[in-house]
C-alpha cells in the first residue's frame, strides 16, 4: 500500500494508484475520497500533498512531494520533488527529481537529484 498525506490527513491507497485533487477534493483511481471521519472529504486551506510509495500518475493544482516513483504522468500547479517519473512532467513551479522518461515543462527551474 502507498500513502497520501494531504493537509495532515493520511490516506492509504493501493500501489500504482492514480491521484487527483480537483476543486479541493481528493480522487483515488477516479473515485472521490469521502474521508474516514464520515465527512465529505473536502480539503480546506492551502493543499499540501505528500506521497509515499509508487504512484501511477498525479494531477493537482498544488505542489507535490513524492517519496518513491511515479509510474506515469505528473501535472502540478506548483513544484514537484520526487524520484523517477516514467511519463511527462508539467509544473507551474520547479521540478526536482531523478530520471524523467518523458518531457519536462516547468515555469521554474529543473534539477536532477
Amino acid at each position: 500500500m502507498s500513502t497520501v498525506h494531504v493537509n495532515g490527513r493520511v490516506v492509504e491507497v493501493p500501489d500504482g494508484s492514480s491521484i487527483s485533487i480537483v476543486d479541493n477534493k481528493l480522487y483515488v483511481n477516479g473515485l472521490e475520497w469521502k474521508g474516514d471521519d464520515g465527512g465529505d472529504g473536502r480539503l480546506n486551506g492551502v493543499v499540501r500533498v505528500e506521497l509515499s510509495g509508487d504512484i501511477k500518475e498525479v494531477k493537482t493544482d498544488s505542489s507535490l512531494h513524492v517519496t518513491g516513483d511515479i509510474q506515469g504522468a505528473v501535472s502540478v500547479g506548483g513544484s514537484v520533488n520526487c524520484g523517477n517519473i516514467t511519463g511527462h512532467v508539467k509544473a507551474g513551479g520547479s521540478v526536482k527529481c531523478n530520471d524523467v522518461a518523458g518531457n519536462v515543462t516547468a515555469a521554474g527551474s529543473v534539477m536532477k537529484l
